[in-house]
């Protein structure tokens, strides 16, 4: 008989990469879309959607989108109400 593994961690927790990626598809853009809008390559927002984009870029992925970076870092759902009110 098999036995069903549980995942240690929630399935619904996103990397800061499947986040921006979850916010890029819902505004309706491509990374190259994206890519141009922010000034940077394609090939920069495939990796960022990888590997996760660094600690200087939140802010300006935060601001584009129209989210805290709390936010887009730990997801809108780890926020305390204190953090959801500071953004």
């Amino acid at each position: 008989m098999i036995k069903a593994v549980r995942p240690t961690e929630p399935a619904t927790r996103l990397s800061v990469g499947q986040r921006l990626a979850l916010l890029r598809r819902a505004r309706g853009l491509s990374q190259r879309e994206l890519a141009e809008k922010l000034g940077c390559s394609q090939q920069l927002i495939s990796e960022w959607e990888r590997q996760d984009p660094g600690p200087r870029e939140w802010g300006r992925l935060a601001h584009f989108f129209g989210v805290s970076w709390r936010s887009l870092v730990f997801g809108a759902d780890k926020l305390t109400p204190r953090q959801r009110r500071a953004g």
